[in-house]
């Protein structure tokens, strides 16, 4: 069914996902004609499979069709686009790509409430036990991440099966620079947010492949390959290092039970190999004479006679 309408005797969608994947662009201009309710839930459905924080149901859609919530949505976009619009239109003032592609934003803006339908991408709140989740908090920042990769899994989902539909999609999200005042156009309840906003339609002109450099040249996976690599020459460097460790510590091993074998329960003869026995604290012999019988009870260091007592000092 690949760039022909998939109408609901259609369903399921047959396009293969790396064709939808290499083709799926923004879609900002848009035809007339209506969008079927039962392709859309389709594709909502669809969008719902993503995944989200804890396998919980974050994501929530509303089809706008009302012209009047349409409206509202189309001033509140017009408004944000005014003043980010003008501000990047001067900094992009040399490039032609980004002009023609601010063009087809100008159209969407200008048409905004003529799209045939606009989905509202939302995350609600869930409950667990005494946990609430599914609100956005400022700390710790991994709580952001869990907020928005709760629903933007969901609305690439969306987008993605819109391709495979032949619809025409985008992601905007303008509208929604007053949380306040799209909640109160969009009438919603305090328990679910708005994320983005996806105007939806039959679309003018055509898909084509996206425009995106090569994935060896991008520099971030150079540093990857490089890290990649010296870890591995880390690695084998630290494995030989402990082979010889390993080897080293088995021939001391084999050197001291061949020691063991010749001596009297590893007792050494410490004078016949001019070695010194070792002093204790005190300045007497505390090491073993040669040839003790440690078979018995434990051998002890004769106690040398104590010296006349010092005379205290007067304090």
């Amino acid at each position: 069914m690949t760039g022909e309408r998939a109408e609901e005797g259609g369903l399921p969608l047959t396009m293969p996902l790396e064709e939808a994947m290499r083709t799926q662009r923004a879609i900002r201009r848009f035809k007339p004609d209506p969008v079927d309710d039962g392709l859309l839930l389709h594709l909502i459905e669809l969008a719902t499979k993503a995944p989200s924080g804890g396998g919980r149901r974050y994501a929530e859609f509303i089809i706008v069709r009302d012209p009047r919530v349409k409206r509202e949505l189309a001033r509140l976009n017009r408004l944000a686009w005014s003043t980010y619009g003008s501000v990047w239109r001067w900094f992009a003032r040399n490039d032609e790509k980004t002009q023609r592609e601010m063009k087809a934003v100008d159209y969407l803006v200008d048409h905004y409430e003529e799209v045939p339908a606009i989905i509202v991408a939302c995350v609600r709140w869930n409950t667990y036990g005494p946990i609430v989740s599914g609100v956005r908090l400022p700390f710790p920042p991994f709580l952001a991440s869990i907020y928005y990769g709760s629903i933007f899994p969901a609305v690439q989902n969306f987008l993605l099966a819109a391709r495979a539909a032949g619809l025409g999609a985008s992601l905007t999200v303008m509208p929604l620079w007053s949380a306040f005042l799209a909640r109160r156009a969009l009438g919603m309840p305090i328990w679910s947010a708005p994320v983005a906003v996806i105007p939806v339609g039959w679309p003018i002109g055509r898909y084509g492949p996206t425009t995106r450099p090569p994935v060896s040249e991008l520099r971030p996976l150079r540093y990857l390959r490089a890290a990649i690599a010296a870890g591995a020459a880390v690695e084998d460097e630290e494995a030989g290092a402990s082979v010889a460790a390993l080897e080293a510590g088995k021939e001391r091993s084999r050197s001291l039970r061949s020691r063991r074998s010749r001596g009297d329960r590893g007792c050494l003869d410490l004078g016949q190999r001019g070695i010194s026995p070792p002093r204790s604290r005190r300045g007497r012999a505390g090491g073993r004479p040669a040839g003790a019988d440690v078979r018995g009870e434990r051998w002890r260091a004769p106690r040398q006679p104590a010296g006349p007592a010092q005379p205290r000092r007067p304090r």
